[in-house]
């Protein structure tokens, strides 16, 4: 499938001098089976190249096409240029029609995140609008920031197709309900250990409660209580955690489930950096993003700053841009200024 506008120009190439060079593009498998594609687009001289990009009458350019070598589907970026703001888009040269993709990408100079962001997109036949992140960043400010660091610009993105998977899925549609019931049961077995306490062989005292459990899973699913574990000992204490919060974690080791993702993610996410568990991490994380709004913003800077989780502060300060969100009037900013007032900063000039 390729989408055809209006817009687009016949070339796929920009014109003017070619100041843009591809590094790292390759395509791997995640551990579901996704196909997912990393590209860098290096441009170089930005001042001189965003130049010719305005001269033209449709302030359009692309990338070149990624991934490198052979592949079921190829793809490009688009930059454009809409008065004073920019635009990036990711625009489908071949792949299937009706194919869904999620499309995550970074904008730096000389290792300064300028803007991140992420998005769900869908390509359809009959497509005829650019797909991504509209105002982007203010393209003098941008040229600005570039020449500040050296006048190159790298975009970065990470396009990861579900759609594969879901035809593998329907094709295999048996193994895949006999998988589910297996899965279903394992999880349903795993999560007795929470109620039973005799057979485990270590105490955890968390606040007035104390959970027996078994060192070898706790150990294998988290590299913090494996080296609680190292010494001598059958009881520890954990403090600063609320018993309830702690069952969660718990529960998410021996079953891979929650009970309220939606409720608890951000006290959640703050359990799972405490005690490494990325997989928990991420799931928190993707239910945080995903929910993001005027009233949760500050809440995800928070937590995203005390838990050193980058990606989550980056992709919130690029919703508050995207969404011009005012900030001063938002839940919880009184707090942010008073005990965060770099981040808070940051968070009010990012426009």
């Amino acid at each position: 499938m390729s989408r055809k506008s209006e817009n687009t120009p016949k070339s796929r190439e920009p014109r003017g001098p070619t100041t843009s060079v591809t590094r790292n593009s390759y395509l791997k498998w995640t551990q579901l089976g996704f196909p997912e594609i990393h590209f860098s687009w290096v441009i170089e001289n930005f001042s001189i190249w965003i130049a010719s990009v305005k001269r033209r009458k449709v302030k359009i350019a692309y990338s070149p096409e990624f991934p490198a070598g052979p592949s079921a589907t190829k793809w490009r970026m688009v930059f454009r240029i809409d008065d004073r703001q920019t635009s990036l888009f990711l625009d489908p040269v071949e792949c299937p029609e009706n194919m869904q993709v999620q499309f995550y990408f970074k904008v730096y100079g000389n290792c300064r995140v300028l803007v991140t962001g992420g998005f769900t997109l869908k390509f359809t036949p009959d497509a005829d609008e650019f797909q991504g992140c509209k105002n982007l960043y203010n393209v003098y400010r941008l040229v600005e920031e570039a020449k500040i660091r050296g006048n190159e610009l790298t975009i970065s993105c990470e396009v990861v197709i579900e759609e594969i998977l879901r035809k593998n899925v329907q094709s295999n549609s048996a193994d895949i309900q006999k998988f589910h019931v297996a899965n279903a049961k394992l999880h349903a077995d795993m999560g007795k250990l929470l109620q039973m306490d005799n057979f485990g062989d270590v105490e955890l005292v968390v606040g007035n409660r104390t959970f027996t459990a078994y060192k070898g899973i706790l150990a294998a699913r988290s590299s913090v209580f494996a080296d609680m574990f190292e010494g001598q000992g059958n009881r520890f204490q954990i403090d600063d955690m609320e018993p309830s919060m702690f069952e969660e974690v718990l529960r998410y080791i021996y079953t891979d489930q929650v009970s309220d993702l939606g409720v608890l993610k951000f006290p959640l996410f703050a359990a799972a950096h405490r005690f490494n568990i990325g997989t928990l991490k991420q799931l928190c994380q993707d239910a945080i993003l995903a929910g993001l709004s005027a009233d949760t913003v500050v809440e995800a800077l928070k937590t995203g700053a005390n838990c050193e989780a980058h990606e989550m502060k980056h992709k919130t300060l690029a919703f508050i841009c995207n969404e011009s969100i005012e900030m001063p009037e938002v839940r919880g900013w009184d707090e942010l200024q008073q005990s965060l007032p770099g981040l808070a900063s940051e968070a009010l000039y990012i426009f």
